[in-house]
Protein backbone atom coordinates (compact mmCIF):
# COMPACT_ATOMS: atom_id res chain seq x y z
CA UNK A 1 0.00 0.00 0.00
CA UNK A 2 2.83 2.31 0.95
CA UNK A 3 4.15 1.68 -2.81
CA UNK A 4 1.22 2.62 -4.61
CA UNK A 5 0.95 5.65 -2.28
CA UNK A 6 4.67 6.51 -3.18
CA UNK A 7 3.89 6.06 -7.10
CA UNK A 8 1.03 8.11 -7.10
CA UNK A 9 2.76 10.74 -5.38
CA UNK A 10 5.54 10.62 -7.88
CA UNK A 11 3.72 10.66 -10.48
CA UNK A 12 1.47 13.70 -9.66
CA UNK A 13 4.98 15.75 -8.68
CA UNK A 14 6.01 14.85 -12.32
CA UNK A 15 3.03 15.80 -14.24
CA UNK A 16 2.80 18.68 -12.10
CA UNK A 17 6.40 19.82 -12.52
CA UNK A 18 5.88 19.25 -16.23
CA UNK A 19 2.47 21.08 -16.65
CA UNK A 20 4.97 24.09 -14.73
CA UNK A 21 7.62 23.48 -16.90
CA UNK A 22 5.47 23.93 -20.09
CA UNK A 23 4.43 26.94 -18.97
CA UNK A 24 7.79 28.57 -17.99
CA UNK A 25 8.78 27.85 -21.54
CA UNK A 26 6.11 30.00 -23.00
CA UNK A 27 7.83 33.14 -21.11
CA UNK A 28 9.41 35.75 -23.33
CA UNK A 29 12.46 37.35 -22.55
CA UNK A 30 14.37 40.27 -23.62
CA UNK A 31 16.94 42.14 -22.95
CA UNK A 32 17.30 46.39 -23.85
CA UNK A 33 20.37 46.88 -26.49
CA UNK A 34 21.19 50.07 -24.19
CA UNK A 35 20.04 49.78 -21.43
CA UNK A 36 20.25 45.73 -20.29
CA UNK A 37 17.48 45.83 -18.55
CA UNK A 38 15.87 42.46 -18.93
CA UNK A 39 12.35 41.71 -18.92
CA UNK A 40 10.59 38.47 -18.91
CA UNK A 41 6.59 38.51 -19.59
CA UNK A 42 3.83 35.72 -19.33
CA UNK A 43 1.95 35.37 -22.44
CA UNK A 44 -1.58 37.46 -22.09
CA UNK A 45 -4.18 34.87 -20.57
CA UNK A 46 -7.42 35.28 -19.78
CA UNK A 47 -8.76 37.49 -21.63
CA UNK A 48 -5.77 40.11 -21.73
CA UNK A 49 -3.70 39.33 -17.88
CA UNK A 50 -0.34 39.36 -18.14
CA UNK A 51 2.39 39.42 -15.56
CA UNK A 52 5.67 40.83 -16.00
CA UNK A 53 9.39 41.52 -14.36
CA UNK A 54 11.74 43.77 -15.24
CA UNK A 55 15.67 42.96 -13.61
CA UNK A 56 18.46 45.34 -13.48
CA UNK A 57 21.59 44.96 -11.72
CA UNK A 58 19.83 42.66 -9.83
CA UNK A 59 16.83 44.56 -8.62
CA UNK A 60 13.30 42.96 -9.77
CA UNK A 61 9.89 44.90 -10.18
CA UNK A 62 7.20 42.95 -10.73
CA UNK A 63 3.68 44.36 -12.64
CA UNK A 64 0.36 42.52 -13.29
CA UNK A 65 -1.75 43.82 -16.22
CA UNK A 66 -5.44 43.47 -15.64
CA UNK A 67 -8.69 44.92 -17.65
CA UNK A 68 -11.96 44.62 -17.79
CA UNK A 69 -14.79 46.32 -19.96
CA UNK A 70 -17.56 48.70 -18.88
CA UNK A 71 -20.46 50.52 -20.99
CA UNK A 72 -19.86 53.96 -19.24
CA UNK A 73 -17.28 56.76 -19.87
CA UNK A 74 -14.82 57.20 -16.85
CA UNK A 75 -12.04 58.84 -17.06
CA UNK A 76 -9.48 60.58 -14.68
CA UNK A 77 -10.26 57.55 -12.47
CA UNK A 78 -8.53 55.14 -9.61
CA UNK A 79 -8.56 52.49 -7.51
CA UNK A 80 -7.57 48.83 -7.86
CA UNK A 81 -8.11 46.18 -5.80
CA UNK A 82 -7.51 42.46 -5.63
CA UNK A 83 -10.08 40.02 -3.60
CA UNK A 84 -9.07 36.34 -2.25
CA UNK A 85 -10.90 33.26 -1.53
CA UNK A 86 -10.47 34.08 2.60
CA UNK A 87 -11.87 38.18 2.25
CA UNK A 88 -8.70 39.23 2.22
CA UNK A 89 -8.22 42.19 -0.47
CA UNK A 90 -5.23 43.64 -1.58
CA UNK A 91 -6.22 47.66 -2.08
CA UNK A 92 -3.77 49.91 -4.38
CA UNK A 93 -6.31 53.19 -3.70
CA UNK A 94 -4.48 55.88 -5.64
CA UNK A 95 -3.77 53.19 -8.87
CA UNK A 96 -4.31 54.91 -11.85
CA UNK A 97 -6.93 53.53 -14.73
CA UNK A 98 -6.77 53.91 -17.91
CA UNK A 99 -9.42 53.68 -19.86
CA UNK A 100 -9.83 53.39 -24.32
CA UNK A 101 -13.13 52.87 -26.44
CA UNK A 102 -13.91 48.88 -26.79
CA UNK A 103 -13.07 48.61 -30.72
CA UNK A 104 -13.67 45.24 -30.77
CA UNK A 105 -17.80 45.90 -29.51
CA UNK A 106 -19.39 48.44 -27.41
CA UNK A 107 -18.26 50.84 -24.66
CA UNK A 108 -15.16 50.73 -23.09
CA UNK A 109 -11.46 49.09 -21.99
CA UNK A 110 -10.33 49.79 -18.15
CA UNK A 111 -6.90 48.46 -17.60
CA UNK A 112 -4.10 48.55 -14.86
CA UNK A 113 -0.58 47.89 -15.16
CA UNK A 114 0.27 47.88 -11.12
CA UNK A 115 3.24 46.45 -9.48
CA UNK A 116 3.39 43.36 -7.27
CA UNK A 117 6.28 42.88 -6.20
CA UNK A 118 5.75 43.74 -2.24
CA UNK A 119 2.36 41.33 -3.07
CA UNK A 120 3.96 38.17 -4.63
CA UNK A 121 4.02 36.00 -1.54
CA UNK A 122 -0.20 36.84 -0.81
CA UNK A 123 -0.65 36.25 -4.57
CA UNK A 124 1.04 32.94 -4.73
CA UNK A 125 0.05 31.69 -0.91
CA UNK A 126 -4.25 32.64 -1.74
CA UNK A 127 -6.68 32.06 -4.24
CA UNK A 128 -7.88 35.24 -5.92
CA UNK A 129 -11.27 34.98 -7.07
CA UNK A 130 -12.00 38.40 -8.57
CA UNK A 131 -10.20 42.28 -9.44
CA UNK A 132 -11.59 45.33 -9.34
CA UNK A 133 -10.90 48.38 -11.90
CA UNK A 134 -12.57 51.84 -10.35
CA UNK A 135 -16.63 50.26 -10.23
CA UNK A 136 -15.94 47.35 -12.65
CA UNK A 137 -15.33 43.75 -11.74
CA UNK A 138 -14.08 40.80 -13.34
CA UNK A 139 -13.39 37.40 -12.11
CA UNK A 140 -11.21 34.71 -11.78
CA UNK A 141 -11.99 31.04 -12.84
CA UNK A 142 -10.17 28.11 -10.83
CA UNK A 143 -8.46 27.55 -14.28
CA UNK A 144 -7.42 31.04 -14.68
CA UNK A 145 -6.13 31.02 -11.42
CA UNK A 146 -3.92 28.08 -11.84
CA UNK A 147 -2.56 29.73 -15.01
CA UNK A 148 -2.06 33.06 -13.22
CA UNK A 149 -0.14 31.42 -10.20
CA UNK A 150 1.91 28.70 -12.57
CA UNK A 151 3.45 32.11 -14.47
CA UNK A 152 3.94 33.91 -11.51
CA UNK A 153 5.84 31.11 -10.00
CA UNK A 154 7.58 31.07 -13.14
CA UNK A 155 8.68 34.47 -13.28
CA UNK A 156 9.61 34.89 -10.08
CA UNK A 157 11.79 31.52 -10.47
CA UNK A 158 13.66 32.93 -13.55
CA UNK A 159 17.39 34.25 -12.82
Amino acid sequence: MKKIITIIALLLFYFTSYAQDKLCKKLNIKEDKFTKIKQVKSPSFAGGVFISRFIEKGNKSTYLYVNTEGVTLNTNIKGFKILFSDGTIIDKKNQKIDVSVNTKGDGYNYSVYTNIEDDIDLLLDKEITDFRLYIYDRSFSKRQLKKFKSYLKCIVNYN
